[in-house]
């Protein structure tokens, strides 16, 4: 996430304030988000996981809302502006599947019988618990529904491992020329 908020500053020519702002915002979201999937996997609150999932919609708005500000320059950045073109593609895919994952979210938090509220008491020998065993305790398998099933599988297989290397690439290989 520092690498595509880098990105936005290296493309922001003019150096506009809030564009900028939006790229920092970007590296902020991204660490509170995976404080509250820590805070998920240490208390076992399903509510966490849609605090996460809320950062990362907004981290990838503010991307996206920062790309928008940037086509305007496009015409300056010869063929990186394409970097911003796969921003705003990825940014109005992403955001719209987010609205229904969000929404899946909240099902999952009712029906683990939680409310959305981050915070809770929780123990400290439940957390040393809940830390002992997300270092020790693997559970491996091929079972497709431990992995989110055919949605998990398709983000897997088309974001980690297919899309996300190659924008990595796309970007070294742009703003190396």
């Amino acid at each position: 996430m520092y690498m595509l908020s880098h990105v936005v500053r290296l493309l922001d020519v003019d150096r506009v304030g809030w564009i900028d702002t939006l790229s920092w915002l970007m590296v902020v979201l991204v660490v509170v988000a995976q404080v509250f999937v820590w805070g998920a996997i240490l208390t076992g609150r399903a509510a966490l996981y849609f605090w996460e999932e809320l950062c990362w919609t907004l981290l990838v708005g503010a991307n996206t809302a920062a790309s928008t500000g940037l086509f305007s320059a496009r015409d300056a950045l010869g063929a990186a502006a394409s970097l911003i073109d796969i921003s705003l593609l990825f940014g109005v895919v992403y955001l719209s599947w987010q609205v229904a994952n969000l929404k899946l979210q909240i099902a999952d938090v009712r029906r683990a019988g939680e409310t959305l509220r981050p915070t809770t008491r929780v123990s400290w020998t439940l957390l040393a618990v809940r830390l002992r065993r997300s270092i020790h305790e693997r559970n491996q398998t091929t079972d497709a529904t431990a992995w989110g099933g055919f949605v998990g599988l398709l983000w897997m297989a088309g974001y980690f491992a297919t899309l996300l290397p190659m924008w990595a690439h796309h970007i070294v290989v742009e703003l190396s020329r």
